[in-house]
């Protein structure tokens, strides 16, 4: 019986695995692209998200105000649109542009390794004539951006200064964009879904775990001394970790180990 019993977890091990192996294939097949967007835009109660969790919400403040990866791959939102509204949206940016084609901004798009705005399809202001992408993942990393710039809109209209003396400058509109991953609304159900509000998936990184670390441990080396110092301080790091590369506290433990 005992020898059954371990045939049979064993069993569930691989058809877990296949599964797994399955949605990605899935998700792979739902990615629409990737452009960047001014994140209020978008609808938050299409999707059962989690509740949002303030102290969450709280450490990733603090850990944007030392610095935000908005446009990495390890840091995207994800959200769905209809491949209809897709399209639509990118001739709205062709448009814009004045010159290429749907075609060319849809290849663009699905081919995005940049950091900087300037790199992704987007849109100043969101098309009044498309309903907005909806979030399936990332809304806490949304709800941090949105608190930490408003704030330093209202700091700067209260007439605040600067650490040197300066004026307080208010942001930029595009200091709310994020990038975020589209996929299409109709190919994103069941576990495709569970999957992606998960974030556990990740379409570009095959050793994401390894790629991460590699990461972690490049980042410091490039600080000042004392900023590397409290960057690697037991409490600074998880937040830090999660606001440059989306890691949460569980992986950060795992990918160190």
């Amino acid at each position: 019986m005992g020898k059954r019993r371990s045939l049979d977890a064993d069993q569930s091990a691989v058809f877990a695995e296949i599964q797994e192996d399955l949605n990605q294939t899935e998700v792979h097949k739902a990615y629409l692209g990737t452009i960047a967007t001014d994140v209020r835009v978008l609808d938050t109660n299409a999707y059962e998200n989690r509740e949002i969790d303030r102290d969450h919400v709280a450490a990733l403040i603090e850990g944007f105000g030392r610095g935000c990866r908005r446009y990495f791959k390890e840091t995207r939102m994800k959200a769905t649109m209809s491949s209809f509204d897709y399209e639509a949206y990118l001739q709205h940016y062709v448009d814009g542009q004045g010159e290429g084609s749907v075609h060319q901004a849809r290849v663009r798009a699905t081919n995005t390794d940049g950091g900087t705005l300037a790199d992704f399809v987007h849109l100043k202001e969101w098309p009044a004539d498309l309903p907005t992408p909806s979030l399936i993942a990332g809304q806490h990393r949304r709800a941090a951006l949105v608190s930490l710039v408003d704030e330093q809109s209202k700091l700067a209209s209260s007439g605040a200064k600067r650490a040197d003396g300066q004026p307080l400058e208010p942001p930029e509109p595009e200091a709310y964009f994020w990038a975020i991953d589209v996929y299409d609304a109709n190919k994103t159900k069941g576990n495709i879904l569970t999957s992606l509000q998960g974030n556990t998936d990740d379409p570009y990184k095959v050793d994401r775990d390894g790629y991460n670390l590699l990461r972690m441990l490049h980042d410091p080396n490039t600080m000042a001394d004392q900023e590397q110092k409290e960057t690697l301080k037991g409490s600074n790091f998880e937040p830090w970790a999660q606001s440059n590369f989306g890691i949460k506290g569980t992986q950060t433990d795992r990918i160190v180990s």
